[in-house]
Parts: structure tokens; C-alpha cells; sequence
């Protein structure tokens, strides 16, 4: 009895096996070839989906796989070969665009005629504007807190005012008609009160968006100066355009930020890369350097000899 039940689990796990073999054996081939080092990324193309996407960027779906698809041959006319693969049913590859404080900031600042490039003469230029708005904004806040605290005041003794005749049975029509122009008065401080709270936050939101910008060129251009301050809680340092990630979650693309669809072909094109398995390269023109500060759509030689060497062509 004993050797039949060991044949028989035996015989289960046996079936198992080849269940789990058949229906994952691409998987398993991948993961032996990873361990082998054999894995060449070029072999088959990476089949990608769309994932979380925002449409505050301004774009549609058909106009970002677009623009995907020009990234994708940046890529694959080096070496004449598909390396990528829009297949949502199949994909081991996800692309989100995220919607955070990063677009924001850069929707506002365009939305006010400022260009934003990834260049010193950028920062500098964003610099001197956040250090002009930030001084205008002290100076406003400063007089509209005592404008504040005089409408108060006066509201107070109007509230006084009134309670004290209210007591009386009622004003006089002399006091009756001064409690009225006060009133008035007190009113349409408010309003004027409201416009300039409205104008403040205005001015807060650009002075918010030029510190999340700038201190984004700040890490991108690697620069040795203090962050700037915004006027709420930042998100967080990180201020990247874009990231690929594989982790135990899977494979993923993010994308942040862009100024333009140029800078968008760019930045995807640049974690597409990441996907095939390339690093950064010190060529500031070429697709794989650490900053999307060029407006170059083609690979450098740079670009074309590390592509090679990923996926075994020969220079």
C-alpha cells in the first residue's frame, strides 16, 4: 500500500510538472537563459501595453502608441529588426503616463509663455523670475495681511455697533444710515479682499511651479545649489522625466513630464532603451545620455555601438 501511494504522488507530481513545463515553458526558457547569460534582448520583440494613462498631458491614446512607435524605430532601424511590439494581450512590458506635480509645473509655466529647456541659460532665466515673483509675492502678502487685519477691526466694532442699538430696540435713522454705509463699506472690502486672495494664489501656483521645475533642472544638470522653496509640501526630490523599472511587480515604463512631442519621442525612446538592457553613455547628444536636453531624434554612433553590442551585431 505504502509503494502504490509513493507511485501514485509520484506519478502527480509528474503531471504536474509537465503541466507547469508546457504552460510556462517560454518563461522557464527565459529565466535559464538569464542565468546563463544567453538571454539577448533582440531575439524576439518586446511585446508592451498601455497602462495608467492621464489625459491631462493634452494627448489620446492613438497619438502617444504614435509617438511610441517613433521611439521604437530610433531603435530598430540600427539594426533593421523589430524590437518592440504593441501587443496589450501579451505584454511582459507596461508604459503609464503619470500625471504629477512635474507636468503641472510645466503646463504652467508654458501656459505663461516661459520655455523650459535642459540647458544652464534655462535655470537661470527661471531663477531670476522666481526670485522677482517670490519678493512681489512677500510684499503683496504683507500688505493684504493688513488689510485683513483692518477689515476685521472694523468689522468688530461694527458687530458692536450694531449689537448696542440692537439692545436700544433699534438705531436712529441717522445711525441707521452710517451703520449701513458701514456695512456697505466692510462689504465690499471683502470683495476686493477676495480678488487679491485669488491674485495671491495665482502668483503662489507660478512661484510653486518654477521651484518644481527648477529644482528639477537642478538634478538633472547636476548643479551644486540649494533646492528652492515652493509655497505648500513638496511631492519629493525626485524629478525625473521618465524611469523603467523591472522589479517583482514586472517591467514598466513611466513617463512624467515633457515639454514637448519632440521631448516625449525622446524620453520614451531613452527607457525603451533601458528595456533592451542599455545604460546611460557620456555622449550628451546621443539618446542613452543621463539628460534629455537635446532635440536629436537619431542615435549617435554612441547610441548605435551599444545597441550592437546588446544584441550581438557586428560595428
Amino acid at each position: 500500500m505504502g509503494s502504490f501511494f509513493r507511485n501514485f504522488l509520484s506519478l502527480i507530481i509528474i503531471v504536474l510538472l509537465g503541466a507547469i513545463i508546457f504552460y510556462k515553458h517560454s518563461e522557464i526558457l527565459e529565466f535559464a537563459k538569464n542565468k546563463l547569460g544567453l538571454s539577448n534582448p533582440c531575439d524576439t520583440p518586446i511585446p508592451y501595453s498601455l497602462g495608467e494613462f492621464d489625459t491631462r498631458f493634452g494627448i489620446n491614446k492613438t497619438e502617444f502608441i504614435k509617438d511610441l512607435n517613433s521611439a521604437e524605430k530610433i531603435w530598430e532601424n540600427v539594426i533593421k529588426k523589430e524590437l518592440f511590439e504593441y501587443k496589450p494581450k501579451e505584454a511582459t512590458l507596461t508604459v503609464n503616463l503619470i500625471y504629477d506635480d512635474r507636468q503641472a509645473a510645466t503646463d504652467k509655466l508654458k501656459s505663461i509663455g516661459l520655455v523650459i529647456k535642459d540647458d544652464k541659460e534655462t535655470y537661470n532665466s527661471l531663477k531670476a523670475k522666481y526670485d522677482s515673483l517670490t519678493e512681489s509675492f512677500r510684499a503683496k502678502k504683507t500688505v493684504f495681511e493688513e488689510r485683513i487685519r483692518a477689515m476685521e477691526s472694523k468689522k468688530t466694532n461694527f458687530e458692536k455697533e450694531v449689537a448696542h442699538w440692537n439692545d436700544r430696540s433699534g438705531a436712529p435713522p441717522d445711525e441707521f444710515a452710517k451703520l449701513e454705509r458701514q456695512k456697505n463699506e466692510i462689504n465690499n472690502e471683502i470683495n476686493s479682499l477676495n480678488t487679491e486672495q485669488t491674485s495671491l494664489n495665482d502668483i503662489a501656483e507660478t512661484i510653486n511651479s518654477l521651484a518644481t521645475v527648477i529644482n528639477g533642472l537642478i538634478d538633472r544638470l547636476n548643479l551644486s545649489v540649494s533646492k528652492f522653496n515652493s509655497t505648500r509640501t513638496s511631492t519629493g526630490d525626485e524629478f525625473d522625466e521618465g524611469e523603467y523599472i523591472s522589479d517583482t511587480i514586472g517591467k514598466r515604463i513611466n513617463i512624467y513630464q515633457f515639454a514637448s512631442e519632440n521631448k516625449l519621442v525622446r524620453v520614451l525612446a531613452h527607457e525603451l532603451g533601458h528595456a533592451l538592457g542599455l545604460e546611460h553613455v557620456d555622449d550628451p547628444k546621443a539618446i542613452m545620455y543621463k539628460l534629455n536636453q537635446d532635440t536629436n531624434e537619431e542615435p549617435t554612433i554612441v547610441d548605435i555601438d551599444e545597441l550592437k553590442i546588446r544584441c550581438g551585431v557586428e560595428k
